[in-house]
């Protein structure tokens, strides 16, 4: 069964592309996919889910060959391609993308560069004429995000510990009601008993005291 699952893989690889490179790499038509699928024997597709990622399908010794093919393609165009390469949270993407990917598009119109935003990998990548200002611009979004970030959370722990104070007052509050309501109730089941309450118990003690002896005359 093992040796089932790994012919498998073998046979279906999926590699991961720059978005800008995307364009190059399928070629005017498709003309350069073709190319190499044809090269290798092999079926090489763009996932509609994953645009960013391509799948490879044949047998063994094709799909290795076409994959070796692929990456020596990438390596050769991010050479050409030189970028600067930043780690970016899963959190702060959204913010650099902007609403309807607004913020993106103008970073990369004003500078004449390329962004590409790796989801897996999370890193994200400028390439082109104006790099350096196009990822000030990314890190300022950033650390905005970032400071935001800090103030929510900053916000969230004061609220949690308010609750918690809370909690805390309410529950010492409740115990001393409890333990106010116990003595009160003690009190109650032990009334004080005052002297005329108490029973006449003199005739059950001897007229003549113990050892007295009386003589009569």
């Amino acid at each position: 069964l093992f040796s089932l699952i790994d012919k498998a893989r073998k046979e279906c690889v999926f590699i991961d592309l720059p978005e800008s490179a995307m364009p190059a790499f399928i070629g005017k038509s498709g003309s350069h996919i073709k190319s190499l699928s044809a090269d290798h024997a092999v079926e090489i597709e763009r996932l509609k889910r994953e645009p960013t990622r391509i799948q490879i399908k044949g047998d063994e010794a094709s799909v290795k060959s076409a994959e070796e093919a692929v990456l020596a393609w990438i390596s050769d165009w991010e050479l050409q391609n030189i970028g600067i390469t930043i780690d970016v949270e899963d959190s702060v993407i959204p913010s650099i993308l902007g609403k309807g990917g607004s913020t993106i598009s103008s970073i990369t119109e004003d500078h004449g560069v390329k962004v590409d935003i790796n989801r897996k990998a999370l890193t994200l990548t400028v390439r082109g004429r104006d790099r350096d200002g196009a990822m000030n611009k990314i890190r300022c979004i950033i650390g905005e995000h970032t400071a935001k970030k800090a103030e929510v959370e900053e916000a969230q722990r004061k609220a949690d510990a308010e609750k918690a104070a809370a909690k805390a007052a309410r529950a010492a509050a409740a115990s001393a009601a409890a333990r106010s309501e116990t003595n009160h109730e003690g009190k109650k089941a032990q009334p004080e008993i005052k002297d005329e309450d108490k029973p006449d118990r003199s005739n059950e003690f001897a007229a003549i005291p113990v050892g007295l002896t009386v003589v009569e005359s």
